[in-house]
């Protein structure tokens, strides 16, 4: 159920508008803030909405003569007043009986309504709002009116639970289709019209304010859900006995043995593989749906709505897991399984004339009964859209079929939608980045060194994972540069994976996790250190073995655990070890750091001989004098900084000056310096492995030799 009317929510954006701004435009963005607040109502910048009115603008049409629009891909949730693209009204009205005008046209058609040239995008609905006869429209696609509109009689029961109040009509295409059906619909209506509802697409609610159309649509979504509840509650499906749970360790097997399978072989020698991430979702609700009888093929009957499809597909791969099966044996089913749906879903393109080669052949939904839902994509953002979306059809087909019988849209209409370039266009505004695709671990990303490297490579489009110590005392740190990755490439661009490096297990356990969350690891960044300033002679030996134990044998365990889930991908991968220039230049009393790092950089230099086979390679960055900022301080420097400038005589404030003077190029290196250099190696810019990259400012004592 939408939350009832916030007139707070609506008071705050107000005041956060520019001056001048319509209160109609802060309560618009409000009633949209509103509704985003459920998730399965505007997936994936789904839903959309509107006000008309005559606001002060220089290039404004004149009294009524402007409406204002959600931008098209923009999600609601999050939905400012000066997000909204104005649109002069009357132009867009003429659009529907232009003469010539096809539904490839549209978009550009919009754009040309645009007042401000500078705004996105407008959406294709944007025809049904001009049309419709209150000055606000809100729309959005609620599962329960999708669920009970999927019946064989969907129309005529969802009249019934609407009232004469919406009037229900069968699935247009979204454009020019659905604006005539809407036009229709709205002349034959009248007054006594509150929306319209369309089998297969979703709900529109209008009102002469914001205020009012969000009544009309939280009245009519409570409606459809109460009904589509007693209804599930009469069909007497019973749930089973048992809890039902994934078993997490062979979902962390399958998962890169699944994106290796997904993985599309490209022409680049030095980037041969365009990788998908994963996105598992694995609760007890979807197990149950997924273990049902004839739930195969439930999913295979088509989707619950064409808006879903460029995240989804036209239908998801169903694979039936043996945990009884080693790797080699799964890896073989499921590239005959991604193979087998790939051959019928070129048939099902060249069915409707559509050349098999303009798109990949790989499913972005993987139905896994026993263990969950694996979902595929290009970006982190679309990724957690395509497990959402692919997560709520699978219950919603459940539950149609649990009340009567899903039944689809045909084909035809799934395949217009599919390439129609109005939906198209939005997956060409989330363009991949020169690591799109990969997942990356950073370790020691509470640090300042490591912050700045994660942050760069979300940047460049990975998905990355934050690694640092667990506990209370780092888990502060590591927040606020998950914060600011999050800040920089979105929430679902990064994720904080807290583990001991020193451990094992645990450092097996967090790839574990990483595999599970998405889908593996193909880019790993070692940027743990630890630090101990004192004389050979004066060193504590339990503090030596634990500063060994986190450099050296730390380094040890997490190339050990990474090599392990690349052998199983089988894709290749990079390491960037962040060494330092004492290896080749070490000061006196810091032997501790300096021994540790050495032995550190040495296991790189070996990895790289052995891993080269799997097209795995190994650079090092060697940086110097690294003080981060004020927000994310190194803590090294912290740690040892003082002990160090009394090693040589001068105050610790004089620290960072004395070591930028010292190098040739007097320059302070900073962590965005860091960063670009591991960004270079990650990105294959040259064929090298074995390489050190000194980010010093030029040192003589630590040239490479």
């Amino acid at each position: 159920m939408l939350p009832p009317w916030d007139d707070d929510a609506v008071s705050r954006l107000a005041g956060e508008a520019p001056a001048g701004t319509d209160p109609l435009l802060a309560e618009l963005a409000a009633a949209c803030r509103l509704a985003g607040t459920d998730r399965s109502l505007v997936l994936g910048g789904g839903g959309n909405a509107s006000v008309k009115g005559d606001f002060p603008r220089p290039w404004s049409p004149g009294p009524g003569g402007a409406l204002w629009i959600k931008p098209s891909g923009r999600d609601m949730a999050s939905l400012a007043p000066a997000d909204l693209v104005p649109l002069d009204l009357a132009r867009v009205r003429t659009l529907l009986d232009l003469p010539g005008l096809g539904a490839e046209d549209l978009p550009a058609a919009l754009a040309a309504c645009r007042l401000d040239p500078e705004a996105p995008a407008p959406s294709v609905e944007s025809l049904v709002h001009a049309l419709a006869p209150g000055r606000a429209v809100l729309h959005v696609h609620p599962e329960p009116l999708l669920v009970l509109a999927a019946q064989p009689d969907g129309r005529d029961l969802l009249a019934g639970v609407l009232g004469e109040r919406f009037a229900v009509l069968d699935y247009a295409m979204p454009g020019l289709p659905l604006a005539r059906a809407a036009r229709g619909a709205i002349e034959a209506g009248g007054d006594r019209l509150h929306g319209l509802a369309f089998r297969h697409h979703g709900l529109f609610a209008w009102g002469e304010t914001p205020r009012e159309a969000y009544g009309r649509l939280r009245e009519a979504l409570g409606a459809t859900e109460d009904a589509l509840a007693e209804r599930l509650a009469g069909a007497g499906r019973r749930e089973p006995a048992i809890e039902l749970r994934s078993d997490p360790s062979r979902a962390a097997l399958l998962a890169p043995l699944l994106r290796g399978v997904l993985a599309l072989p490209s022409d680049d020698p030095d980037r041969p593989w365009q990788r998908f991430l994963l996105a598992l979702a694995d609760d007890e609700q979807l197990l149950a749906a997924l273990d049902r009888p004839g739930a195969e093929e439930l999913a295979a009957r088509g989707v619950l709505t064409p808006d879903h499809l460029i995240h989804t597909r036209n239908r998801p791969l169903v694979f039936r897991d043996d945990p009884a099966e080693g790797p080699e044996t799964t890896r073989g089913r499921l590239a005959e399984a991604v193979a087998a749906w790939g051959r019928e879903y070129a048939a099902y393109l060249e069915r409707h004339g559509e050349d098999p080669g303009r798109v990949d052949h790989r499913p972005r939904l993987v139905l896994v009964p026993g263990l969950g839902l694996f979902a595929a994509g290009e970006t982190p953002a679309r990724v957690a859209v395509a497990r959402e979306i692919g997560r709520r059809s699978v219950l919603a087909r459940d539950a149609a079929e649990a009340i009567g019988r899903f039944e689809p849209l045909p084909e035809e209409e799934v395949h217009r939608m599919e390439f129609w370039s109005g939906e198209r266009a939005k997956l060409e505004r989330e363009r991949r980045g020169p690591l799109g695709g990969r997942v990356a671990l950073v370790t020691g990303a509470a640090g300042a060194i490591g912050a700045g490297i994660a942050e760069e490579l979300a940047r460049a489009g990975a998905l990355v994972f934050l690694a640092d110590r667990p506990g209370e005392r780092d888990r502060e740190r590591l927040e606020r540069a998950l914060s600011r990755v999050r800040q920089v490439a979105g929430d679902d661009a990064a994720h904080a994976l807290p583990f001991d490096v020193t451990d094992a297990a645990a450092t097996d356990a967090a790839f574990d996790e990483a595999c599970r969350i998405a889908g593996g690891v193909d880019l790993l960044v070692l940027s743990h250190g630890m630090a101990e300033v004192g004389d050979i002679a004066d060193l504590d030996p339990e503090r030596l073995r634990t500063i060994f134990g986190v450099n050296a044998l730390g380094s040890f365990h997490v190339l050990g655990a990474f090599v392990r889930r690349v052998r199983l991908e089988g894709c290749g991968g990079d390491v960037v070890m962040v060494s330092t220039k004492n290896v080749p230049d070490p000061g006196a009393s810091f032997g501790a750091y300096s021994a540790s790092k050495a032995a550190a950089h040495q296991l790189a230099r070996v990895a790289a001989l052995e891993l080269a086979p799997l097209d795995v390679r190994v650079n090092l960055v060697s940086p110097d004098a690294v003080f981060g900022d004020d927000e994310i301080p190194s803590l090294l420097w912290k740690e040892v900084g003082a002990k160090r400038a009394r090693s040589k005589g001068i105050d610790p404030a004089e620290l960072p000056e004395r070591y930028r003077q010292r190098n040739l190029l007097k320059a302070r290196v900073t962590t965005g310096h860091v960063a670009a250099a591991v960004r270079f190696f990650a990105e294959r810019r040259v064929p090298c492995t074995g390489a050190v990259l000194p980010v010093d400012g030029g040192l003589p004592g630590a040239f490479p030799r």
